[in-house]
């Protein structure tokens, strides 16, 4: 099993797009990605474009990002525009290559998770938009891509914001305020190149025949969440005010519609008199800068089309519904738009040409307003000629930053350790930045731990992505266990950890680390390599648990001294304070049990289980004392050891029993947890691995099924997917319709 995942590790994308890092960089190619390949519209094409019609960047060779479903609507869009693009399928084995060695590399939202950028390449991410939805930090329930989001940006040699709201969003929600190390360009979007440019729109007109009409476009916001539920109700409530507007414009008059794909594609505008969808064949910016207005919500290209002196209506029909379910930066009254809530108040302001002073607006949104943007970003990457372009350091205070590395989070009360630590570490660095790297994406557990640390206090994300071969993977794995071997391998993995720290943390170059984590396996070696002193806490033993029985950790801890400046033990740390609501669960870190044999059998009125088991028990609870519970029941139960398998470790076995008329109560799957409590009241309630050699193939093992007719039920005990043990009660019937699909153990 451990060879198996090695080598799944060896043909991770991380491994597949290092061996293209050693490539020659070619030196004209340019790589743009907009929408992580999913689109072909707005700065990315931009900036495609001004290489494509400006014969000062004719060496230059584009190379465009797409994805299989993207990939003919893209070759179609550019054909149109007479531009011959060599193009790339994101993820695919030529992407990594072009994304490895291009020269200059370009995006409007984040690369994968595997990417590092070469110290030869320059690196420029212009974002997608203004945001008046909260981002980031502001909005952790949806921050899942936050991780790859500031990973990318410490990467970036210029990050692009159009107006000093976004910057001062990206630098507090992403936290790179003393991190970024890269240049902040401010300027305005490529894309609105065209919007500012009177005589492109005119020209626009012209070409789609729209001449002697008045001509809104209406680009509302997705609201929708993937699920074909919501696109159904999003596609029903837009046909519904289109109709009503279709009905109520003059002859004169056009709406231009431009949605999302998912609900635009299935829409039939060909019901429409004066309704209909924006030219497929141009860019959506081209055609903008066509229309004499345009009616939106709380979508960013109100930020954009604010460039021009032309109408904005804000059709807000939802604005109580949406502003309780998303944050914003501001309120929307701050904005210089008229709110409509119903068709009556759009068309009416349809047909008022009033524009509202817009100079506030000007001065905070579209400060860098002008039509030659992409040529003077391109000139700036290609060679250096800043321009009249507006070209800052980021914002740092000065202080040094000091690196708290807490592994993976568990459990609340775990968690809650680890955010005590946290605050007394700043609380003796006041001269110190604090940043806290955790392993993995951001979900509930995160986000309750990151509402525990002081605001003060950055986090940063680490995506679980290796770059590793496997022979290094094989090299840090015996490391991993053994003094011998990391002596050995130490000198020959060092540019490999260093490679893959970089990867990682990138600018991030603290004076100091503190790790406080049970075990990372690969990452304390990473952190282990930053060159300045390190500190390692160790926690206490009830929650260091079972994970103190492990080799690695074992080894990690006799490591410690020649590896770290500074080791604080904990281990002996009284943490009851830590469980005072949830007692019952003081113990689970600190035993585990996995059955190796399973037997079950009828005696009587009784429903007998007996199983032998591996139980880890570094903490030496008394084993007689263990009991078994389901359905928040204490079952008759007889734990014993037989023979002990080292420190924290036996081969037991224990036997338990279930009434008959008990079952009657119990609910259809009732799990079976291993239980205990101590004198103070503090106890254990965890599940029991079911088999400890897992399934395998994807089937699920089963014990013998009882049946009682008195009852109608039957009976049995299973392995769940994530192989715990379950008691099941079920009717007959039910039980026979799934019983073929699964495997009896014993």
């Amino acid at each position: 099993m451990r060879f198996r995942k090695l080598i799944n590790k060896f043909k991770s994308d991380a491994s597949n797009f290092r061996k293209y890092s050693t490539l020659p960089i070619c030196e004209n190619h340019i790589l743009l990605e907009a929408g992580q390949g999913k689109n072909t519209n707005g700065n990315m094409f931009a900036l495609l474009e001004e290489i494509c019609r400006n014969p000062k960047w004719k060496s230059l060779h584009p190379v465009f990002v797409v994805t299989e479903e993207t990939k003919e609507s893209a070759k179609k869009r550019f054909a149109f525009y007479g531009w011959n693009i060599e193009l790339v399928i994101r993820d695919s084995e030529e992407y990594k290559k072009k994304l490895a060695s291009a020269k200059y590399l370009l995006t409007d939202n984040s690369f994968p998770v595997y990417f590092l950028k070469r110290d030869e390449q320059v690196y420029l991410n212009t974002w997608h938009g203004t945001p008046l939805k909260t981002l980031g930090k502001s909005d952790l329930e949806n921050a899942v891509s936050l991780s790859n989001i500031q990973k990318n940006y410490l990467m970036c040699d210029y990050a692009l914001f159009p107006n000093p709201l976004t910057e001062a969003v990206f630098m507090k929600d992403y936290m790179l305020e003393n991190l970024y190390r890269g240049k902040i360009l401010s300027c305005d979007y490529p894309r609105n190149w065209h919007l500012a440019d009177e005589a492109f729109g005119k020209k626009m007109r012209q070409t789609l025949g729209l001449n002697h009409q008045r001509v809104f476009a209406y680009m509302p916001t997705w609201r929708g969440t993937g699920r074909k539920a919501s696109i159904e109700i999003q596609k029903k409530v837009i046909e519904g005010y289109l109709k009503e507007l279709d009905e109520k414009l003059a002859d004169d008059q056009v709406l231009l519609v431009n949605l999302h794909f998912l609900v635009g594609n299935t829409i039939d505008f060909s019901t429409y008199r004066h309704v209909r969808a924006f030219p497929s064949d141009y860019e959506t910016y081209d055609v903008l800068s066509a229309c004499d207005g345009l009616i939106t919500d709380y979508s960013s290209v109100m930020f954009d089309f604010g460039v021009t002196n032309r109408k904005i209506i804000l059709f807000t029909y939802d604005l109580e519904e949406y502003m309780s379910e998303r944050g914003t930066y501001f309120s929307i009254d701050k904005l210089p738009f008229p709110q409509c809530e119903t068709v009556e108040e759009v068309v009416q302001q349809f047909n008022d040409p009033k524009v509202e002073d817009r100079t506030l607006f000007w001065n905070e949104f579209c400060p860098y307003r002008a039509k030659d943007i992409p040529e003077k970003i391109i000139d700036l990457l290609t060679t250096g000629n800043p321009s009249d372009l507006r070209i800052e350091n980021a914002p740092n205070n000065g202080k040094e930053n000091l690196l708290v590395y807490v592994g993976n989070l568990n459990a609340p009360a775990y968690n809650e350790y680890i955010a005590q630590q946290i605050v007394k570490i700043q609380r003796d660095h006041p001269d110190h930045n604090i940043v806290v790297a955790f392993r993995g994406v951001i979900r509930k557990k995160e986000v309750e731990f990151i509402r525990q640390l002081p605001e003060t206090i950055q986090f940063y994300g680490l995506v679980k992505k290796y770059g590793f071969y496997i022979n290094e993977l094989i090299r840090l794995r015996l490391s991993l266990e053994s003094d011998f071997f990391y002596r050995l391998f130490k000198k020959s993995l060092k540019p490999v950890l260093e490679m893959e720290r970089k990867r990682h943390f990138y600018s991030i170059e603290p004076a100091q680390t503190v790790t406080i984590s049970r075990h990372s396996r690969y990452m304390d070696f990473e952190i282990e390599s930053f060159p300045c002193p390190k500190t390692l806490e160790i926690l206490p033993r009830v929650l260091v648990g079972t994970i103190a029985l492990n080799r690695e950790y074992k080894a990690k801890i006799k490591r410690a001294p020649a590896v770290y400046s500074q080791i604080i033990d904990n281990s002996m740390e009284d943490v009851h304070d830590l469980f005072k609501d949830d007692p019952l669960h003081y113990y689970n870190y600190a035993v585990a049990i996995g059955n190796v044999r399973n037997s079950f059998r009828q005696q009587g009125r009784k429903w007998i289980a007996r199983s032998v088991g591996v139980l880890l028990n570094p903490l030496d609870l008394p084993v007689e004392q263990l009991q078994i519970k389901i359905h928040d029941e204490i079952l008759p139960s007889r734990f014993h050891t037989l023979f002990r398998l080292g420190k924290g470790r036996a081969l037991v076995s224990y036997t338990f029993a279930l009434d008959y008329e008990e079952i009657e109560r119990f609910d259809i799957q009732n799990k079976v947890y291993l239980s205990y409590t101590d004198s103070r009241g503090f106890g254990l309630e965890k599940g029991i691995l079911y088999r400890i050699q897992d399934r395998r193939k994807g089937e699920l093992y089963q014990g013998k099924v009882i049946q009682i007719p008195e009852y109608n039920t039957s009976v049995f005990f299973r392995q769940s997917k994530n192989n715990l043990m379950y008691f099941t009660v079920r009717t007959p019937l039910i039980f026979w319709q799934s019983c073929f699909q699964r495997k009896k153990a014993f």
